[in-house]
């Protein structure tokens, strides 16, 4: 398949961080998967059984990320087990310039279809190290939250 995908699925099947993130979501919530530079797109859904990611897209996706291969190595090699640490590391390649070492996201989804899929608890599990870092960038309360939206939006 391709190495960063393999990557992905690893550690969202295999690493207790990764497995705890999927839980809160919805069962059925699509992602688009798309590695910066290929062709193929993948598409990451929730099932019954935890996590598939598949090639192709695949029905409607709540929101579709382009992933530099470097980010997900970045990502996938974090020091630390905790939700919290791998939600930084992501939030970290959303601010990245180089096409590479970054993950660009486009929102297909509401935030009240965000919310309702579960996304909004996975935020939660990042706890004070997520939200640290997102008040140290400047994305804490209301404005924090609709600056946020833009940027991903206009991503």
């Amino acid at each position: 398949m391709n190495e960063s995908i393999d990557q992905l699925r690893s550690i969202f099947t295999e690493h207790p961080a990764g497995i705890a993130a999927t839980k809160p979501l919805r069962k059925g919530v699509c992602v688009g998967l798309k590695i910066h530079g290929v062709d193929e797109l993948f598409t990451f859904e929730r099932t019954a059984e935890g996590v598939r990611i598949n090639g192709g897209k695949q029905g409607a996706t709540d929101f579709d990320l382009v992933l530099g291969s470097a980010a997900v190595a970045n990502i996938c090699s974090t020091d630390g087990d905790s939700v919290g640490d791998f939600g930084v590391s992501f939030l970290k390649a959303l601010l990245r310039e180089t096409d590479d070492e970054r993950v660009q996201v486009k929102l297909n989804a509401g935030m009240m279809s965000l919310a309702r899929n579960g996304y909004l608890k996975v935020l939660a599990m990042g706890g004070p190290k997520v939200l640290g870092f997102l008040a140290k960038e400047g994305y804490i309360g209301p404005r924090g939250i609709a600056k946020a939206v833009r940027r991903l939006r206009n991503s």
